[in-house]
């Protein structure tokens, strides 16, 4: 006759340690903060603050002079001013392109976004 004794359960094995209960705690508390931080609407509107900035300069019509290797393109206006831009898909030499201000703080060759109209 063999008699079976139930195993007898300490403290260790039922409950977890008091730190992996806080580091949860704080594992569970950065990820709701993270997700609803990114879901407010204050993060939205900073998000979509360029879509308010336009141009107050007129559109630019000029022609393209020469094209440079490194995706470079020189452009001169009807009144006779060249800037520098980056060029566009399928531009050839005496294109005639439209080009709009961006808004400022950006580099020179970057100040006008052209597109390729004839």
């Amino acid at each position: 006759m063999e008699m079976r004794v139930p195993p007898i359960l300490s403290d260790l094995d039922v409950c977890m340690p008091l730190k992996e209960i806080l580091m949860i705690r704080r594992a569970v508390t950065f990820v709701l903060l993270t997700c609803l931080g990114g879901l407010s609407p204050g993060v939205l509107a900073v998000a979509n603050e360029s879509a308010g900035r336009y141009s107050v300069y007129p559109r630019v019509v000029a022609t393209v002079l020469t094209l440079a290797p490194r995706g470079m393109a020189t452009i001169q206006t009807s009144d006779g001013a060249r800037y520098e831009v980056v060029r566009g898909t399928g531009w050839q030499v005496g294109d005639t392109v439209t080009c709009e201000h961006r808004a400022t703080g950006r580099p020179s060759w970057q100040a006008l976004e052209c597109r390729k109209t004839s």
